[in-house]
C-alpha cells in the first residue's frame, strides 16, 4: 500500500472526508443498540400463527417444515440442551431462513447452531452489527489463527453475507478456509482492510468463488484484491470495489489477471487513474462503472478499449475530466446504457459525433451537464428508451426539435425550470410511448395535463414543483394504468382526490404538501392497491386515520405535520398488517403504544411529538423495529425527512437518533427505483 493510500485510510479512520470526493457518500449519525434480547425470541414466533396472511383478507395454512423450523426457534435462545447435531443441511437452511426472515438472529441463536454445516451464512439483516465476538461464539470458541485452517462450521459455506458487519481481519480471519464458497458480499464493513499482514481474504480459497461484494469498504487496501485475484482468477465474474477509497491502480493489475470478469464495479475509487485501466484492456467487460473516478481522462478510456471490449454497460458519472468521447466508437457494436452524468467538459457537439456511432443504444444519462442537448444530437439515437436530462438546462425550443423519438419510453427533465406545458404538447408526436415521464420543478401547470392524459401507456408520472391543481388532476384520471404517481400542490384538495378513485393499478401515491383532510382520505380509501402512500402536511384528524386503515396492503405510510392525529388516530392502523415504515412526525400523538401490534414496523419516524414516555418500550413490542427517530427539543429541529439523502445526513446533537440496526433503511434504497424515479423517505 503506498504512501497516499495509507494517508487516505489514516483520515478515513480519524472521520475526515474530502467534500469534493465524498458526495456520492453521506454519512449518518446513530447509536447501535443492544442485540434482539434472548427473552423477545419466543414473541417473534408465536405459537398461535399458523398460516400466512397474503394481505389481501386471504390466508393460507404454513408448511409443516415452516412450523417445525418455528418450534425450534422459538425456543433456541432458552434451550440449555444442544441441538442434536450435524444437522442435515437442509434443515440447517430452513432454520437459518426462518430466523432471518423473523430479524431473530443474535449472538445466542447464532451460537446454537456451530454445530451444523452451513451451505448459506446471511446476518446482514441482524438487528445489532455483528462483531468479531459472534464470530468467535459461532465457531466455539475457536480461533483461527492461520488462513489455512478450516473450521467444520464454515467449511461447505457458499453464500456468505455479513454486510453492514463491525468483522475485522481477525473475525475473517477466524472463518477458517471456505473452499466452497461461490459467493461474498462483505458491503459497508468498514473495519476490514485485507492487509498483507493479515492474509484474512485468503480464507476465500474457493475455485468457485463467482461473485464479490465489498461496496464501501473504505479501509480496504490493495492487498485484499490481490488475495482475491489469487482463487478468483480462473472463475470471479462479478465484482463490486465501489467506495473501496484507498485502492490504487495496484488493485487493478490485479483485477487485470482475473480473466473471467464480466462485471467490474469502481465507483468512487477515486485513486485509480489511467495508467491502471491499461491493465484491465484484455478482459471481457460486459459492465463497468468507472463514476466518481475523477482522475479518469479520455486517454485513460482509448487504452482500455483499444481491444475492442464488449461493453453493453458504462458508468462515468462526474468524471469531470472527460472532454472527447470518440473512444466511444470502440464499442460500438455491444454499447446498450451509457451514464454521463455530471461529465460537464462535454459538449453537446463532441457527444453528438460520438452517440451518431452507437446504433444499439438504449438508455442514455446526461443530466447534471447544461446545455448538453444544444446541437439536436437526440436525433442520431432513434432506439433509445430511457434518457435522463434532469438539470441540463433544457428548453422548450430544445424539445420542439424532437421528430422520431418512438421507442423512448422513460424520460427524465427534473428541474429544467425552462420545459413548459407547450413541450408536453409536441411529445405526443414526437414520443408517443412514452410510459414513465419526470417533470418535476418544470413550469408545467394544469394546461400540460391535458397533453399528459394523451399518454394512454403512462405507468409513473412525477410532478412535484409543479403548478397543478384539481382541475389537472380531472385530466389525469384518463390514465387507468398508473402506478406512481407524486405530486407536491398545495392547490390539490380533497375534491380532486376525487377523480384518483379511477386508478386502480396504483401502488405509489405522493401527494406531499396536498390540502387533505379526512373527506379526502374516505376517497383515497377505494385505492386498495396502494402500497405506499404519503400524505404530508394537510388537516387530517383521526377520522381520516380510520379511513386509511382500509388500505390493507399498505407498507409505507407518511402521514407527518398532520397536528389533528392522535394516540386514538394511529390506533386504527392496527389492521395495516404488512406496515414496515410510518412517519408520524410533527403530529398530536403522544403515545405510540396502538402501534404495538404492527409485528412488520421496521422504521417509526416520531420527529416533534411530545411527551412519547413510552418510545422505548414500544422496542420490546415489536421487535423487528430497526429504526426509529425522533426529537426532545423544538419542532424546527425534529422537521421529518423528505430526501433519502437525508436519512444520511447528521443531525444535531439536540436529536435523538436510534437505529436498531447498522445499516441503511432497505425500504427506501433508490436503487430499486426506475431510472429518474427516487422513492422519498416515509
Amino acid at each position: 500500500m503506498n504512501r497516499s493510500a495509507r494517508g487516505r485510510a489514516a483520515q478515513l479512520a480519524n472521520g475526515a472526508d474530502d467534500d469534493e470526493t465524498m458526495q456520492w457518500h453521506s454519512s449518518k449519525r446513530h447509536a447501535v443498540v443492544h442485540e434482539v434480547p434472548n427473552e423477545w425470541i419466543a414473541s417473534l414466533f408465536p405459537a398461535t400463527h399458523n398460516f400466512i396472511d397474503h394481505g389481501d383478507g386471504t390466508a393460507s395454512p404454513k408448511s409443516l417444515a415452516t412450523l417445525a423450523a418455528e418450534a425450534v426457534c422459538r425456543n433456541l435462545a432458552t434451550n440449555t440442551a444442544p441441538l442434536p447435531g450435524p444437522l442435515p443441511p437442509d434443515v440447517v437452511e430452513e432454520l437459518t431462513n426462518t430466523l432471518r426472515m423473523a430479524l431473530a438472529y443474535n449472538s445466542t441463536t447464532l451460537e446454537a447452531l456451530q454445530d451444523s454445516e452451513w451451505m448459506q451464512l446471511d446476518l446482514s439483516q441482524v438487528r445489532n452489527s455483528v462483531t468479531d465476538e459472534w464470530i468467535h461464539r459461532f465457531l466455539g470458541g475457536r480461533i483461527k489463527r492461520s488462513s489455512q485452517d478450516t473450521s467444520p462450521t464454515t467449511a461447505y459455506l457458499k453464500h456468505l453475507d455479513l454486510s453492514g458487519s463491525q468483522i475485522t481481519d481477525e473475525g475473517l480471519l477466524a472463518m477458517g478456509r471456505m473452499v466452497f464458497l461461490e459467493t461474498v458480499v462483505l458491503d459497508q464493513c468498514h473495519y476490514l482492510m485485507g492487509s498483507e499482514d493479515s492474509k484474512a481474504f485468503h480464507v476465500f480459497a474457493s475455485p468457485r468463488l463467482q461473485s464479490v461484494s465489498l461496496q464501501d469498504c473504505r479501509r480496504l487496501e490493495d492487498a485484499a484484491v490481490l488475495a482475491l485475484s489469487l482463487y478468483g482468477r480462473d472463475s470471479l465474474r462479478d465484482l463490486n470495489l465501489s467506495g473501496c477509497r484507498c485502492l490504487t491502480d495496484q488493485s487493478l493489475v490485479a483485477c487485470g489477471t482475473m480473466w473471467q470478469l464480466e462485471s467490474l464495479q469502481l465507483e468512487a475509487c477515486d485513486m485509480i487513474t489511467d495508467a491502471g485501466l491499461e491493465h484491465l484492456q484484455h478482459l471481457e467487460l460486459v459492465e463497468l462503472n468507472l463514476g466518481w473516478c475523477t482522475k479518469i481522462s479520455d486517454r485513460g478510456m482509448e487504452l482500455l478499449l483499444q481491444q475492442h471490449m464488449p461493453l453493453q454497460r458504462l458508468r462515468l458519472a462526474r468524471c469531470r475530466m472527460l472532454k472527447q468521447p470518440e473512444w466511444l466508437y470502440l464499442i460500438c457494436n455491444t454499447l446498450s446504457d451509457l451514464d454521463l452524468t455530471g461529465c460537464l467538459q462535454l459538449s453537446s457537439t463532441s457527444l453528438g459525433k460520438a452517440l451518431q456511432g452507437l446504433p444499439h443504444l438504449l438508455h442514455l444519462d446526461v443530466s447534471h451537464i447544461p446545455g448538453i442537448i444544444r446541437s439536436g444530437w437526440q436525433g442520431r439515437v432513434p432506439k433509445l428508451q430511457t434518457l435522463v436530462l434532469s438539470y441540463s438546462a433544457v428548453r422548450d425550443s430544445h424539445l420542439t426539435e424532437w421528430s422520431d423519438f418512438r421507442e423512448l419510453v422513460e424520460l427524465n427533465l427534473e428541474s429544467c425550470s425552462n420545459v413548459s406545458d407547450s413541450s408536453l404538447r409536441h411529445l405526443i408526436s414526437a414520443a408517443p410511448n412514452l410510459q414513465r415521464l419526470v417533470v418535476a420543478d418544470c413550469a408545467i401547470s394544469d394546461a400540460g395535463m391535458v397533453h399528459i392524459a394523451k399518454f394512454k401507456q403512462m405507468t409513473h408520472l412525477d410532478l412535484f414543483y409543479c403548478q397543478i391543481s384539481n382541475r389537472g388532476l380531472r385530466c389525469l384520471s384518463e390514465l387507468a394504468d398508473l402506478q406512481v404517481l407524486s405530486i407536491d400542490s398545495r392547490d390539490v384538495t380533497d375534491s380532486g382526490l376525487v377523480y384518483l378513485q379511477n386508478f386502480k393499478q396504483l401502488v405509489q401515491l405522493d401527494l406531499f404538501s396536498g390540502h387533505v383532510t379526512d373527506r379526502g382520505c374516505q376517497y383515497l380509501s377505494h385505492l386498495t392497491s396502494l402500497e405506499s402512500l404519503a400524505l404530508c402536511g394537510g388537516g387530517i384528524g383521526d377520522a381520516g386515520c380510520e379511513y386509511l386503515s382500509r388500505l390493507t396492503r399498505l407498507q409505507h405510510l407518511n402521514l407527518s405535520e398532520n397536528e389533528d392525529i392522535t394516540e386514538q388516530g394511529i390506533a386504527h392502523f392496527k389492521s395495516l398488517s404488512q406496515l414496515r415504515s410510518l412517519n408520524i412526525s410533527q403530529t398530536s400523538v403522544t403515545s405510540v403504544m396502538p402501534l404495538s401490534s404492527l409485528k412488520q414496523l421496521q422504521s417509526l419516524c416520531v420527529y416533534g411529538c411530545r411527551g412519547m414516555a413510552d418510545l422505548h418500550s414500544l422496542e420490546t413490542k415489536l421487535p423487528q423495529l430497526r429504526c426509529l427517530r425522533y426529537s426532545n427539543t423544538t419542532p424546527e429541529e425534529g422537521m421529518m425527512l423528505v430526501d433519502p439523502d437525508d436519512c444520511k445526513e447528521d443531525y444535531s446533537d439536540d436529536d435523538d437518533d436510534i437505529l436498531l440496526d447498522d445499516g441503511e433503511d432497505d425500504e427506501y434504497s433508490d436503487h430499486d427505483a426506475p431510472v429518474g424515479f427516487q422513492r422519498r423517505d416515509l
